[in-house]
């Protein structure tokens, strides 16, 4: 027994179902034996992903919830989409008596089950297979009986109640009946040119807004939880007034703050219209100075810095900060967004990396002819521009000496944002500080979502690549609308607006299901287990 209690093993059990009452009963009968089992060896609990087709509904998925977690409160059930479609057919030699869906079971379970991100990414040593129709056997008859008889009695009334809903949810039915479904939940589906048609004509529908204060009608009546958890982004822009009236349409609340950057170089009429809609709303704000952004440059910072000091003088309450740009895709409701903000620890979410050579980061920071000054020291830190910070760090970025110093330090190097968050999450002193090497990966970093040429991931980009990022199109709806992030850059409505209106309505209907039936697609044990949050935790 004390082998059994220090071992680290991590086992998953999978299930394969059918979408029919039966599988359903048949599944919630293997989970309580499965229960029953474990319930006298606590440090081999496992989780449960049950992958289903295209025909299971949120009634059945609630069903098998309903009837598990009443008994065992801390049990973790996944439900995951598998498409049994493919366009290989059997040839004149193959057993002709196998039908086609059988063929495709077999695939998943002897290569599919193995490649699917849940298992792959989960980190598991053992995988253990559980068919609905299996169970273990109790040493105790009795107690396999009662429990099987008490899920059948829940089973009846819940399939009995007339207060049940007897109807696919909305969810079901926009991801059923509409093209955008299809691409949310097929893998490399491939529409026909009257497909395609009708899929722009609706984008453009959806995307012509208001010209008028009618605009912000969407974000006016925050819920109880968004009023206690407002958040706060800076957007900058320069172009492409379209984008960010999908961008900012998206994300706009009542209850958030926003600074909105428009570059000194953008058109005369794209500010004016901006300042247009400024003027409806009392959260959004435009700094006072503004400066010609170019990429690379000290001025990013600089046009940044303009709009934080602004979002910290005009809003005392807000969580956290967002720097997005203009080509950038909301992949969580707002609402969302403060669950697992929730869940985070007040940890920052900063990637920062260490350099590989010493010559090139003398390079780029220019040391052959200039000297760091006293409070910073190398080595310097390198990542992503895009950053989640709390409030805390963003106060601290403004009023800190040190902050100061390297601020100051990176005008006149190369690529300075790219160095400055990097170099400043990783300070002991900094709120929410994480010391450690925090990389742009699909398993740790949510803030954004982005696809470089050179990542293994590449292979899953569809729209093509600019400067070595990929910028998704309407063949990327299946894995923007499954990924973990928060954010996905990044989009160009000249290449391809559909992206944006599928993943809008996706939002849409879940937001409207949230605040109808207290529905949630979060799994948060998963952020839970990030490195950053984690270490949150235990600071």
């Amino acid at each position: 027994m004390s082998k059994l209690k220090s071992s680290k093993t991590r086992g998953v059990i999978v299930t394969l179902m059918r979408s029919t009452n039966r599988s359903v009963f048949l599944t919630i009968n293997m989970i309580h034996s499965v229960m029953r089992f474990h319930s006298t060896r606590p440090n081999t609990s496992y989780p449960f992903l049950i992958f289903h087709d295209h025909n299971f509904t949120s009634q059945m998925k609630q069903h098998i919830l309903s009837c598990t977690t009443k008994y065992y409160k801390q049990i973790n059930i996944s439900f995951l989409l598998i498409n049994f479609t493919t366009s290989v057919r059997p040839t004149n030699t193959s057993q002709l008596d196998k039908s086609m869906g059988y063929r495709l079971m077999c695939r998943f379970w002897t290569y599919d089950v193995f490649y699917h991100p849940a298992v792959r990414d989960g980190g598991y040593e053992y995988l253990m297979r559980m068919d609905d129709d299996s169970y273990f056997a109790d040493l105790s008859r009795r107690s396999i009986l009662t429990s099987l008889c008490t899920c059948t009695v829940i089973w009846f009334i819940i399939s009995q109640s007339k207060s049940w809903p007897k109807s696919p949810t909305k969810l079901d039915q926009f991801l059923t009946s509409s093209l955008c479904g299809r691409l949310i939940r097929y893998p490399n589906t491939v529409l026909n040119p009257g497909e395609l048609e009708q899929l722009e004509n609706e984008a453009l529908k959806y995307l012509s807004y208001p010209k008028d204060c009618r605009f912000f009608k969407r974000g006016s009546t925050p819920s109880m939880e968004e009023l206690t958890y407002p958040l706060a982004f800076t957007i900058m822009i320069y172009s492409n007034l379209d984008q960010f009236e999908f961008l900012l349409q998206t994300i706009y609340r009542k209850s958030n703050y926003y600074c909105i950057h428009v570059d000194l170089k953008a058109p005369i009429a794209l500010y004016q219209t901006i300042q247009e809609r400024v003027a409806c709303v009392t959260n959004i704000f435009l700094p006072k100075q503004r400066v010609n952004v170019t990429w690379g440059q000290f001025s990013v910072l600089e046009a940044e810095h303009l709009c934080q000091k602004e979002l910290l003088q005009q809003g005392k309450s807000w969580k956290y900060y967002f720097n997005l740009a203009n080509s950038d895709i909301p992949l969580k409701t707002n609402t969302e967004l403060i669950q697992i903000l929730k869940l985070y620890n007040n940890q920052n979410d900063v990637t920062s990396l260490p350099y590989r050579s010493q010559l090139r980061q003398k390079s780029s920071l220019g040391l052959s002819n200039r000297t760091l000054p006293p409070s910073i020291k190398l080595p310097f830190y390198k990542g992503e521009f895009h950053v989640l910070l709390t409030r805390e760090a963003i106060d601290f970025i403004h009023m800190n000496e040190r902050a100061k110093d390297l601020y100051n330090f990176l005008n006149g190097t190369i690529v300075p944002d790219e160095h400055y968050y990097s170099m400043i999450n990783r300070w002991k002193e900094t709120p929410s500080y994480f010391s450690q090497d925090h990389d742009l990966s699909q398993i740790s970093f949510m803030t954004r979502y982005k696809i470089w040429a050179d990542r293994p991931e590449r292979a899953l980009c569809r729209g093509g690549f600019t400067r070595t990022i990929c910028v998704f199109n309407h063949e990327d709806l299946w894995h923007l609308a499954t990924s973990p992030h928060l954010f996905a850059n990044k989009i160009f409505f000249q290449r391809d607006r559909s992206v944006a209106y599928c993943m809008g309505q996706y939002l849409d209907v879940r937001d409207r299901m949230r605040s109808e039936e207290k529905f949630s697609m979060i799994n948060e044990d998963f952020y839970r287990r990030l490195n950053n949050v984690a270490f949150g935790k235990r600071r």
